[in-house]
């Protein structure tokens, strides 16, 4: 299994050295950056890039300071964003601007010296019960928002596994259970199985299409409509919480885990890089503490 890069550097077998004489504009630290990322990973750098370059008003690479960074986290906490999305976003530009400088693009790296947001451990509110997690299934308007849901809840998939899905993807088994093999972070597959009671949700088309089909012929499913779809069975369900599609993913571990599953089936279902990440649905909604040895009242 790859290893898991908290900072990737992007084309980490090749020297950067042997690269800087190709390096004679932003774009080219940004496409050399992203060269063999994932679709996701590539569209969420170049969206983070964007946001940044705006808010400084378009500044050239070269003249960022740490005082662009500095009011941009700022104004990340003003706009409202949880914390993890503020730490996401400020680690992508952070990154781009570290490879300018292992590129000699950049002869000082303006965000070394600047800290990323600390993220609280996941909370327990942020932790669906099995009942919401049902009622949510059963109240989709539709086959495809019901298979959604299941996809990201039975699966435990993030949004843009579950998006990019296509059918060559997807086995069915004799017993009427579905093995799906899904690429995700770091490039890194993984098969996932589904149980046999979710087996009529799936209406094989081409190979080539897209699981989860979006709006217009060939086009998958937009993470903005996948948001929507869950928040609209969240608020038919009666959950008045803001639930957003990685909900159900941690509902997958917290309730696996609660089940008997052990921490390494969870690490290797979701795809995480280390089972210190799973571990922290143990602590988010732990089964047993020092109460138990307290007397009743």
């Amino acid at each position: 299994m790859l290893r898991e890069h908290k900072e990737e550097v992007g084309m980490d077998s090749v020297p950067t050295t042997s690269l800087a004489t190709t390096v004679s504009h932003d774009d080219d630290v940004l496409n050399l950056r992203l060269i063999r990322k994932s679709p996701h990973t590539d569209e969420a750098y170049r969206r983070d890039w964007r946001q940044f370059k705006a808010f400084i008003g378009n500044k050239p690479m070269r003249l960022i300071t740490m005082s662009d960074l500095l009011r941009w986290e700022e104004h990340l906490g003003h706009a409202g964003l949880s914390p993890a999305s503020q730490r996401r976003k400020l680690s992508a530009v952070k990154s781009i601007l570290s490879f300018a400088q292992k590129l000699n693009y950049l002869h000082l790296n303006p965000g070394a010296a600047v800290e990323l947001p600390e993220v609280a451990p996941l909370s327990a509110e942020r932790i669906l019960t099995e009942g919401e997690v049902l009622a949510m299934l059963r109240g989709a308007r539709n086959r495809n928002d019901q298979l959604l849901l299941a996809l990201l809840y039975y699966g435990g998939l993030r949004v843009s596994e579950a998006l990019s899905l296509r059918w060559r993807q997807v086995r069915e088994q004799p017993d009427g259970s579905v093995v799906i093999t899904v690429m995700g972070k770091g490039r890194r597959q993984r098969a996932v199985w589904l149980p046999a009671h979710l087996g009529d949700l799936f209406e094989r088309r081409g190979d080539d299409d897209h699981v989860i089909p979006g709006r217009h012929a060939g086009r998958p499913l937009s993470r903005a409509q996948a948001f929507r779809i869950v928040r609209d069975a969240a608020e038919r369900a009666g959950i008045k919480r803001k639930v957003s599609p990685h909900w159900l993913r941690h509902a997958h571990a917290s309730h696996a885990l609660a089940r008997g599953a052990t921490v390494a089936e969870v690490r290797d279902t979701l795809g995480h890089s280390s089972v210190r990440i799973t571990d922290q649905y143990l602590q988010a909604l732990p089964n047993s503490s020092s109460a138990a040895r307290l007397p009743a009242s």
